[in-house]
Parts: C-alpha cells; structure tokens; sequence
C-alpha cells in the first residue's frame, strides 16, 4: 500500500514537472511570435533619373524571447495594386527586447510603371507593404505577418 502511494506521488510530481515545462515551452514560443514587433516606415518615394525609387526601413523587435529570424519576405503595392516583391535572408539574431533596422531602396521595375503613372494621373499614392517573418520555433516554420500602409506622395 505504501509503495502505491510512493509510485502514485512519483508519477504526480513527474506530471506537474512535465505540465511546468510545457508551459516554459508555451511562454517562450509565445513570446517568441505574439510579442515581437515588425513595422515598415516609408522614407521616400520618387524619380532618379529614369527609376522611380521607394526607401523603406523596416524594423524588429523581438519580444520577451530570442529570435533568429530565417528571412524576411514582403510584397510592395500602390492603391491596392502590386509592384514587387523582396527577400532579405541576412538577419541577425535578435537577444529579447532587441531591436534592429534594416534599409531598403527599392527600383520599380519597368513593366509596373504603369501603375505609377495611373496614380500621377489622379493623384493618389497609397502605399502598402506586407509580408511575413520566417522563423523556427517547435512547432516547425513559423510564419510572423506584418503589414503597414501610408499615404505618401513623390
């Protein structure tokens, strides 16, 4: 009878201490994906030459976790309307509360200039990006989706 108890009190505490991992495990991924912070910010829009250029800074934070972020893809639009997509693969880690920006300059490529001669025609420049940051967590690839949008004109 009391080597039952014994084996029955092991296996609780076996149990609980399985239960307190989980939930370590739960928290960290948690943290990991609801917590870190993505925004884009338009820094300009316009002509060089011949190239009509858009400079972005896109910026992340981890939250209360480390990330180590595969990569980071993105997709730009103008008044609802695709332009081109991006991919940065050289993403640091980033330790819990960290946070880290990156450039870009992007070339609107030739054959989506139209769009950005229909919206000098009629004035409108609402701009978008969204995409998602690639991640591991135990589950597999774990996608973080982000998006931003602003009202900016050349």
């Amino acid at each position: 009878m009391i080597e039952d108890n014994r084996l029955l009190l092991f296996a609780a505490v076996v149990a609980m201490l399985l239960t307190a991992q989980m939930a370590h495990i739960y928290v960290k991924t948690y943290s990991k994906i609801m917590q870190t912070e993505i925004s884009v910010s338009f820094e300009n829009v316009g002509f060089t030459g011949d190239k009509f250029l858009v400079s972005i800074v896109i910026s992340i934070r981890a939250g209360g976790a480390q990330i180590s972020p595969d990569k980071l893809q993105y997709y730009l639009y103008l008044n609802g309307k695709y332009l081109l997509q991006d991919l940065i693969e050289d993403i640091p880690p980033l330790e819990p509360w960290e946070e880290v920006s990156i450039n870009r300059t992007l070339i609107i490529p030739e054959e989506r200039m139209f769009t950005i001669k229909e919206a000098m025609n009629i004035e409108k420049w609402n701009w978008r990006v969204s995409g998602s940051l690639f991640t591991q967590t135990i589950y597999g690839e774990t996608l973080i989706r982000f998006w931003s949008s602003k009202t900016l004109a050349p």
